[in-house]
């Protein structure tokens, strides 16, 4: 996570409910999309198949 900003930190971390993220070009949704589903596999133990 050290990769992130707080922004994107906060978006990754989020989990329960929905979330909308509002980004510009550039701006990293990837990168935080990519982080979230590592976050989601690895911290919280969800299978790949959910």
């Amino acid at each position: 996570m050290d990769k992130l900003n707080p922004s994107q930190e906060r978006v990754v971390r989020h989990f329960g409910s929905p979330i909308m993220v509002i980004a510009g070009a550039g701006s990293g949704k990837t990168k935080t999309l990519a982080h979230k589903v590592e976050y989601l596999l690895k911290e919280l133990s969800l299978s790949p198949d959910r």
